[in-house]
């Protein structure tokens, strides 16, 4: 109620990308905020309006960057992030992949790893010259979504050489993806340590577990992927 009364008696605080974090993040840890209403009738006005205020001071044709690694950036990277995840979660998937572009460009150091969500939308939406795009932006990338996402990506341009480039590029730092993706069944990892084999056992079948649909659209896809990979 403090909050409502300053708000209300300072009108011009719910310009404070700050004041509106604090607001998103209470939001969240309210029991109810998993339900429907939560995010459309409190989230959605909030995140809304945060955007908003982001598109004037930061437009899309701005040369300038908030990094994360500065904390006063934080707040609106992270009202960012959670509009994106809130458009994703009601299905706005055009939406989502704008305020991820976003990211990207007001945080090109992507501290919060969500290349990984627009390369797999990107691939969803047979949109391989941009994954192509974003798998140039970040080479040698340790994350699956990237360096697998290539492989797809080429493939799928009738590049079988250059995709099998790519693969060769992925399998050195990220081996057990083939073998995950090649198996008709496999069961899921126990969760390891950072760095642990366990752990890159984990990361390959949530990968599986997010794209193999993906993969097993495309004509030969797999099949290839397993003479290459043996």
């Amino acid at each position: 109620q403090d909050w409502l009364d300053f708000l209300a008696a300072h009108p011009a605080a719910a310009d404070s990308l700050d004041i509106i974090d604090d607001l998103v993040t209470a939001t969240y840890l309210h029991p109810d905020s998993a339900l429907t209403w939560i995010a459309r009738s409190l989230l959605a006005p909030l995140l809304g309006r945060a955007r908003l205020i982001l598109d004037q001071t930061l437009p899309k044709d701005s040369p300038k960057a908030i990094p994360w690694t500065m904390a006063d950036n934080r707040p609106a990277l992270r009202l960012l992030f959670r509009l994106a995840l809130t458009q994703m979660d009601t299905g706005l998937e055009e939406e989502a992949a704008a305020s991820l572009r976003d990211l990207l460009r007001l945080n090109p150091g992507d501290h919060h790893g969500i290349r990984a969500e627009l390369m797999n939308h990107y691939l969803r939406q047979g949109e391989d010259e941009q994954a192509l795009a974003l798998a140039r932006r970040f080479p040698g990338d340790r994350l699956a979504d990237l360096a697998y996402g290539e492989v797809l990506a080429l493939f799928r341009q009738g590049s079988p050489r250059q995709a099998q480039q790519a693969l060769r590029r992925a399998q050195t730092r990220l081996p057990l993806i083939p073998h995950y993706l090649t198996h008709k069944r496999v069961a899921r990892p126990r969760a390891g340590g950072l760095g642990s084999k366990s752990s890159n056992d984990e990361m390959a079948w949530f990968y599986r577990e997010s794209m193999l649909d993906v993969w097993e659209a495309e004509p030969g896809l797999l099949e290839w992927l397993r003479r290459q990979a043996s």
